[in-house]
Formats: structure tokens, C-alpha cells, sequence
């Protein structure tokens, strides 16, 4: 981002505005004119049960959810929950008048940075593509609101109405239009339509597909049961969550680490709630945990514990969510396999977990529990986090990669089998969004969409998941064929 000007701040009243407008990496609306689904009887929210055993979006927009003016904290959160007294880094110069942030050029909100993420998606502007990654399978969709998939397809993840071993480039999905984005697992993928309503298409042997257990895999898309207002997606290995417009999140699938599943099966074959949710902008899902950033700009997690990801400083797993320690202005949120990071207003980057692959960046290979800067990394604009591996967005458009590098994932050339600290991608210089792969050991590819439009990918490539034609990994960023 580009520090333009600051100034002293005019009132109470202008600084709130500003905050107002803040808005997530990798949440984004598409047009509102986008057709929509409302004739095929799905069960309405009433349908949604409340299991705690153990979502663009015409109607809310993710500048709505971030601009919430109550100062209290959750009624599920502890009593000595901190303060929120976090400011902007900069703030309007005299006579600047705020307006809401785009993609253009100009320091619009007046806060002195020009199209920073922090308060636009500038990544998902018209025309850039949106993508997301599986176990060994990639998805994006085009400009025109049609999924296009390649690699894996032997699950039906790929949704061409059969099972094919791979596509190594880039096939539309005949039946789905009007998407806004995709988040991919294991062996299974899901789309968020404009209209709010979530489809999943792949393997259902964990109830991944949210439609109940009829059916162990769909080579089409299927609508998941009673989800109609999501206004955010993600999934990982076996189970998938969405934020509602209720700033509610929901999950469904097979996770024995996390609360929503049934006790006995570990599985939620339809969404369900997770108790003490209730102001969502983001939710994120590592592979046994979930991360959720909050309007408060906190980070609250829960699931697996064993190495720190949910960032409280213990190791104790927690079915209820817990608040990562010393994050009071994060504006994104990341989950990998064992660890979490966060992206701080200010473009710094915190990691915490499990550190065996170096992914939490900080130079060593200790795990934490608590979050830990990673050193270098002050412009961050936004986060993915991988398998064993993080990578950031940075403002000038490179990208930094770190964590696991055995087949060439952090695309600095080489395939060193770790690097504890960011390495920067060769060869790539206009990133506007990137997607790390997750979902299972074999997950390590990376793509990325470039401001004209065009996507590049590169690390593991067996299945055919980069999308050049071909099935030869690659350590650089290699042009994906015949996308967006």
C-alpha cells in the first residue's frame, strides 16, 4: 500500500467512519444482478439445527458487518475480555472527504493508503479471478460467474458429471452460474452464489456436501440444505463453514476435533451452528481447526490444540472458541494444518501453532501459542495459509512464501526442503490474490491471479493441478491455460 498523507483527527464521528469501511482479504460481493436459485424447496433457516455437542451477498455486505457500532463484547466472551482501542495508522488529512474505498488509484477513505486491502477486497474487483485450492484439485471462477476446475477429478470433485482421474487445464461446470466464490477440500468442492445459497459437488463420505448422507458422492453440484444467506465460504480436508448474514457460522462435514460434529460419528452431514458466534465477518478452517475474525477485529478460535493454533497459550483443545492472545486489530485470518495466522491493520503479519516446517515464519522451528510477528513482513495485504506453509500478499505485488518447500510450493526456484523465513516467489510481481493448497498430506501448490487478469500456480503438480497441460511440477509460477 502507499502512504499518501496523515493528519490529526477531525472528530469521533470521522474516525468511526473510517473504520466503518474496513473490509477482508478474500471476502468479496459479486454484481447483485446475478441469477439466483429460489424455486428448488431447500429448507429455510428454521431447518438449521443447533448442535454444539462435542455467505456476493445483496442483502449484507461485508462493509455492513465490519461497521457494527456496539462496543460490547459477545455475552460468550470473558468478563475481562480487552478493549478494543485499536486506531487506524494514519489518519485523514485536512480537507479530505471520506468516501467509501475502490479500486482506483485514490486514497478514497482518506486515511492516507490507496486501495489497501484492509478496507477493500481490491483483489476481487471485476475481472479478477477468484480461486481456490483442494488436496490436489483448483478451481476459480471466471469474470463471467461460471466455475472452471482442473486436476484431480477422481472423486467428482471437479463436477463434469462424471469421475475423471485429471484435468490439466482449466473445464467449465455446465450447470452452475452466477458464483462469487469457491473453497475447496480433500476431495470435494463448494461455491458461493451471489444470491447466498452454497453448492458442493465431490465426495460425500464425511457429509462434506452438507446434504445429508443419502448419497456418498455428487459429480454435479448439489445444493447444501437450508443455507441461503452465506456471506463468506471455507473449507479444508473432510468439513466446510460459512458466515451467515447473521454474522452466524455454520459447519458441516467430519472433524472429530470440533464442535459441531456428532459426538459418536464426528460428522454433521447438514449445517449446523457453532455456540458463541454471533458477529462473523471471516471464518477460516484449518484441517482439525477453525479460526474466526470477528467485527471487534478480534480472532477467536476452536477445534485441535495440540500445537498452539488456537493461539490462546495453551495446548488444550476447545470445543467452545477461544480469543488468540494480543490480537485487538486484525483484519484477516488464516488456518492452516496445525497453525494459524493473522493479518494486523497495520499490514503486519502474527503466526501461531505448529512450527515443525517453519510456517509460522518467525526463523525457527518452535512452536507457539501464543501469535508471533513474522519478521520482514510489515505490508501484507493478504494471507493464505497452506498445509505446512504460509504465504502473504504483499503491497508491491510480490508475494513472500514460507514453511515446507518439498515440491517447489514457495516458488522461489528451488526445492529446499524448508525455509523458516518469507522467501519471495520468483518471477511474480502484479499478485492482486493468492490461494495456498490445503486439505491432506499432497496439498502443496499455490496459485495466484495477476492484475491483468491472467493466473499462474506452481509446486505440486500430479494431478494436473497447476493447469499449464501438463503434470511436471514446478518451482517457479507457471501460466495456467485458458484462465480466467
Amino acid at each position: 500500500m502507499t502512504t499518501q498523507h496523515s493528519g490529526p483527527a477531525r472528530s469521533s464521528k470521522r474516525l468511526f467512519a473510517l473504520m466503518g469501511t474496513a473490509i477482508l482479504a478474500g471476502v468479496a460481493c459479486a454484481d447483485a444482478g446475478q441469477p439466483t436459485d429460489a424455486s428448488d424447496g431447500a429448507p429455510r433457516d428454521a431447518d438449521i439445527p443447533d448442535v454444539c455437542a462435542g455467505s456476493t451477498c445483496p442483502d449484507v455486505t461485508v462493509d455492513a458487518l465490519l461497521a457494527d457500532t456496539s462496543d460490547a463484547p459477545p455475552t460468550d466472551s470473558p468478563a475481562d475480555a480487552p478493549t478494543d482501542t485499536a486506531t487506524p495508522d494514519t489518519l485523514p488529512a485536512d480537507g479530505c472527504t471520506p468516501q467509501p474505498e475502490s479500486c482506483n488509484g485514490v486514497d478514497d477513505d482518506c486515511d492516507g493508503m490507496i486501495d489497501e486491502v484492509a478496507d477493500v477486497d481490491c483483489a476481487m474487483h471485476p475481472g479478477t479471478a477468484r480461486i481456490a485450492l483442494g488436496g490436489s484439485h483448483t478451481c476459480g471462477v471466471r469474470a463471467s460467474g461460471v466455475v472452471a476446475c482442473w486436476g484431480n477429478g477422481g472423486n467428482g470433485q471437479l463436477g463434469l458429471g462424471m469421475a475423471v482421474s485429471m484435468q490439466t487445464m482449466p473445464t467449465d461446470i455446465p450447470m452452475l452460474s452466477g458464483v462469487a466464490e469457491v473453497a475447496l477440500g480433500r476431495f470435494y468442492s463448494c461455491a458461493r452464489r451471489s444470491a447466498g445459497d452454497v453448492w458442493c459437488w465431490g465426495s460425500n463420505m464425511n457429509g462434506e456436501l452438507g446434504i445429508g448422507m443419502s448419497s456418498l458422492q455428487s459429480n454435479v453440484p448439489v445444493r447444501v440444505a437450508g443455507l441461503n444467506d452465506a456471506v463468506q465460504i471455507s473449507a479444508n480436508l473432510d468439513f466446510a463453514c460459512a458466515v451467515r448474514a447473521t454474522r452466524e457460522v455454520v459447519c458441516w462435514g467430519t472433524s472429530m476435533a470440533i464442535p459441531f460434529t456428532d459426538a459418536m460419528t464426528g460428522r454433521s452431514s447438514a449445517p449446523s451452528r457453532v455456540r458463541g458466534i454471533t458477529d462473523a465477518v471471516q471464518v477460516m478452517t484449518g484441517e482439525r481447526h477453525v479460526c474466526v475474525l470477528t467485527t471487534r477485529r478480534r480472532v477467536r478460535c476452536f477445534g485441535d490444540n495440540g500445537s498452539g493454533a488456537l493461539g490462546d497459550g495453551s495446548t488444550v483443545a476447545s470445543a467452545t472458541p477461544v480469543e488468540a492472545t494480543g490480537l485487538i486489530d486484525a483484519v484477516e485470518v488464516a488456518a492452516g494444518l496445525g497453525h494459524s495466522c493473522a493479518r494486523r491493520s497495520t499490514g503486519a503479519v502474527l503466526c501461531w501453532g505448529s512450527n515443525m516446517n517453519g510456517q509460522l515464519g518467525d526463523g525457527t522451528m518452535t512452536n507457539h501459542a501464543t501469535p508471533m510477528a513474522v519478521p520482514g513482513v510489515t505490508d501484507a495485504v493478504q494471507l493464505s495459509a497452506g498445509t505446512a506453509f504460509t504465504c502473504a500478499r504483499r503491497a508491491s505485488g510480490r508475494v513472500s512464501c514460507w514453511g515446507t518447500n518439498q515440491t517447489g510450493e514457495l516458488g522461489d526456484g528451488t526445492t529446499v526442503l524448508q525455509r523458516p523465513s518469507p522467501s519471495s516467489v520468483m518471477n511474480l510481481t502484479d499478485a492482486s490474490f493468492i490461494a495456498a493448497a490445503h486439505g491432506g498430506l499432497g496439498a502443496y501448490h499455490v496459485c495466484a491471479s495477476r492484475t491483468g487478469g491472467a493466473a499462474v500456480c506452481w509446486g505440486s503438480n500430479g494431478s494436473g493441478q497447476l493447469g499449464d497441460g501438463s503434470r511436471t511440477q514446478s518451482a517457479v509460477p507457471v501460466m495456467v491455460t485458458g484462465f480466467p
